[in-house]
């Protein structure tokens, strides 16, 4: 992601149980027992293995995460975890976002990463809703969640409200992997939930993205293997900013647009 950022923190918190999930799964598997999960909160720990299931509807907050802002506002509803950007004519130019801090995913040469973020984007023009993967270097500077044209990065998802459309990039080492934006029809995006989901395998450097809507997955799967895969240590994080003005971003809203996150999934080995 491109942001230019002042970053305030603070920390939610809640309490999490475990729950027992089987000791080796096939990537099949995890994505037949992931879409079927009931809306529970569990933390895994087992083989080496990191897994949470987090439900942000129904008012819920979570720890582990930091809620970062510039002045926009973050509040949970009925829906999930709400993040709002406010446009340049309204207040300043102001975005909020999530940093999934309990967990560094990609750390290690045989590392696998799952991650599954149901969520509603923006409608609005010049709105970017997003989640996704970069390299922090373990940093919490103002830029550890920019991309500076070093860094390894996977936008798994990104819902442009002007465009009705969503779009994943690759970066490796700062540059934009070849064939990258990859660009998927979504006009209701930002009405309706949909689930963006990656698997990651570190040492066989490949790489899996898939789109679904209601439980049913949609023909939008990317492979990608081979040395444009992302290898160094990533942090999660998933927001809302106003990019208006790129000539990539269409669109102006002159109000306060809102993004949903409803549920994060994440398995890391």
């Amino acid at each position: 992601m491109h942001l230019k950022t002042v970053i305030f923190t603070v920390v939610s918190a809640l309490t999490c149980s475990s729950a027992v999930v089987p000791e080796t799964e096939t990537i099949q598997e995890i994505y037949d027992r992931v879409t079927s999960r009931p809306n529970t909160n569990a933390t895994l720990h087992r083989r080496g293995c990191y897994e949470r299931w987090m439900d942000f509807s129904n008012r819920a907050t979570h720890s582990g995460f930091d809620l970062q802002t510039t002045g926009a506002n973050q509040n949970p509803n009925g829906d999930g975890w709400w993040m709002h950007s406010r446009s340049a004519g309204t207040g300043g130019n102001t975005w909020s976002r999530l940093r999934f801090s309990d967990y560094t995913f990609n750390g290690h040469p045989n590392a696998k990463t799952h991650i599954s973020v149901v969520m509603r984007g923006a409608p609005d023009g010049g709105k970017n809703s997003n989640a996704y993967l970069i390299q922090t270097n373990g940093k919490y500077d103002l830029g550890a969640a920019v991309q500076d044209g070093t860094k390894d990065e996977i936008d798994f998802s990104e819902y442009y409200g002007g465009s009705k459309k969503a779009t994943s990039c690759l970066y490796k080492s700062g540059r934009t992997v070849s064939g990258f934006p990859k660009t998927y029809p979504v006009s209701d995006a930002g009405n309706r939930f949909y689930k963006y989901e990656m698997v990651l395998d570190n040492a066989a450097r490949d790489l899996h993205l898939f789109l679904s809507v209601d439980g049913q997955p949609l023909n939008e799967h990317i492979h990608v293997q081979g040395n444009s895969v992302p290898d160094k240590p990533m942090e999660l994080f998933a927001g809302i900013w106003d990019c208006s003005g790129n000539n990539w971003c269409p669109g102006v809203f002159n109000g306060d647009a809102g993004m949903v996150i409803k549920s994060i999934w994440v398995q890391g080995c």
